[in-house]
């Protein structure tokens, strides 16, 4: 499951909800646009960034990492990386807050005490199941939970969301993106299940005219070209069938590097498709000759035929 993916939308649709999860209600999430940016002078990308307006001088930035495995050099690399960034960027903001998102405590290797000072001041972490269960949860905390529950946990937990989403007197475009939210992460437990069926499973509207949905076709684009294992689930089969016309039709499409390499993938597999049947076709036709009384060798130039090969079949047919 692609949890990174759905967990940094979820801060960039709903920064309000980040500020929740990680206990500071008093900020006001809305004037901070997130953003993952690249410090090229280390060919590197910070996962998440929440950064306030240029004159909000005194709203600190939040850095943001969501780790589900081990990783022995993590803290050494998350704080290399922001503060090259400082050095990069130069960002006019005095305060700052490192945050690490865990699945779960057993994920983390405490950083070394060289960083004492930076992880008392600036070091928050969170732990996705030691957030308690309670009724009376915020929705943030909820869908955040959604991530590390097992497929069925989730499936059953994302009804009782959406039900309790559909009841709440909020605006429509808000609701609109929590459904999304918690359709995505069903999404992704479900691989198997073709978008119609998970449509079906959790009542909601078509999913692939959300945003979020197209920004997950988009930033996983070319990991499901490149996964074998992804291609032979019915959710890819779904999503190539869905779009794969729209985007032969699009003029614009037909510009992007995208488009370049799927019709340069298509025609390398069709030379190849071509070069096998042609080769099926000599190898057919090799027991024809030979009886006919041409020797191996000749039956190999005629057909231009690895010698090999023609041996083979000789002997396999005794002929």
């Amino acid at each position: 499951m692609k949890t990174d993916i759905l967990f940094y939308e979820l801060i960039k649709q709903l920064p309000n909800f980040f500020f929740e999860i990680i206990g500071q209600t008093d900020i006001d999430g809305n004037i901070y646009s997130f953003s993952a940016p690249e410090v090229k002078q280390q060919s590197f990308r910070l996962d998440g960034l929440l950064v306030p307006p240029d004159e909000a001088i005194d709203s600190p930035l939040y850095f943001i990492e969501l780790q589900t495995y081990k990783d022995e050099e993590f803290y050494d690399r998350f704080f290399g990386e922001i503060f090259v960034y400082f050095r990069q960027y130069r960002p006019p903001q005095t305060h700052w807050y490192a945050v690490v998102v865990y699945d779960r405590r057993s994920r983390e290797v405490l950083p070394h005490p060289r960083y004492r000072v930076l992880t008392e001041n600036h070091l928050l972490r969170v732990y996705l199941d030691e957030l308690e269960d309670e009724d009376n949860d915020s929705l943030a905390i909820e869908i955040a939970r959604l991530l590390i529950k097992s497929p069925q946990e989730a499936l059953s937990r994302g009804r009782v969301l959406i039900e309790r989403v559909r009841s709440e007197e909020s605006d429509d475009k808000f609701n609109r993106t929590v459904l999304a939210l918690i359709q995505g992460i069903i999404f992704y437990k479900f691989p198997s299940l073709t978008l119609a069926e998970l449509e079906t499973m959790l009542d909601l509207g078509n999913f692939r005219q959300t945003r979020l949905y197209q920004s997950i076709v988009e930033q996983t684009r070319q990991e499901m070209l490149d996964s074998d294992e992804f291609r032979q689930t019915s959710l890819y089969q779904s999503i190539v069938e869905q779009t794969r016309q729209e985007m032969l039709d699009s003029d614009e499409f037909r510009q992007t590097s995208l488009y370049q390499s799927i019709v340069e993938q298509t025609r390398q597999e069709m030379s190849q498709q071509i070069q096998e049947q042609e080769e099926q076709v000599k190898v057919e036709a090799v027991p024809k000759l030979l009886k006919t009384g041409l020797s191996v060798q000749q039956v190999s130039e005629c057909l231009n035929l690895n010698l090999e090969i023609v041996k083979k079949i000789a002997r396999e047919q005794q002929l």
